[in-house]
């Protein structure tokens, strides 16, 4: 849904006040809802697995208070809601421009990220190599990996552990994920 009667560039993003939850995508502005405090801890529990891997020093986590630039024309930003990118990539400026190793999306029923096709080829023209789809309400987890430029679904998992291609020494329990993110923070 916009809510910009026309497009907004690259300058004009960075006059906008700071707001976690508008994307802009295409040069609209796309206002999120704000995520429930299940979806936060999610989230949360999901950086913690993945900050106390092997790899942790070389890799920095980040989640949800950042813009991913997709491109500059027109202006597309996600907001994921979990990143993790190699320090030695990561410079400081208004956006993270470089591709992570690694988005994660919380996915809710009330679909606050949009078209999650649309989201996809997003990531796919940004060449990230691995995006991991969490549905809470099923407790499933969808990989999706880059091959031959396109994202290729890899399948879904409920049980067991998920490990990054990055990294993989840094498994995720998904049984231990699952039962944390309602009962502890």
């Amino acid at each position: 849904m916009s809510t910009a009667s026309r497009l907004i560039s690259y300058e004009e993003s960075l006059l906008l006040p700071e707001d976690k939850l508008t994307e802009i995508v295409r040069g609209e502005e796309r206002r999120m809802s704000p995520p429930r405090l299940s979806h936060a801890r999610l989230v949360e529990n999901l950086a913690r697995f993945l900050r106390r891997g092997r790899d942790a020093e070389r890799y920095e986590v980040l989640v949800s208070s950042f813009g991913q630039l997709i491109r500059k024309e027109p202006l597309t930003y996600r907001i994921p809601d979990l990143g993790v990118y190699r320090r030695d990539k990561l410079v400081d400026e208004p956006y993270i421009s470089v591709a992570p190793e690694l988005l994660v999306e919380v996915l809710s029923p009330a679909n606050r990220k949009g078209n999650l096709n649309e989201l996809l080829e997003d990531y796919e023209f940004l060449q990230v190599p691995e995006v991991w789809l969490f549905r809470p309400d099923n407790r499933i987890v969808q990989r999706m990996v880059l091959r031959d430029q396109k994202l290729a679904d890899t399948g879904m998992c409920s049980t067991g552990s998920i490990a990054p291609l990055f990294s993989p020494d840094s498994a995720v329990d998904l049984d231990e994920l699952w039962a944390g993110p309602l009962t502890r923070p």
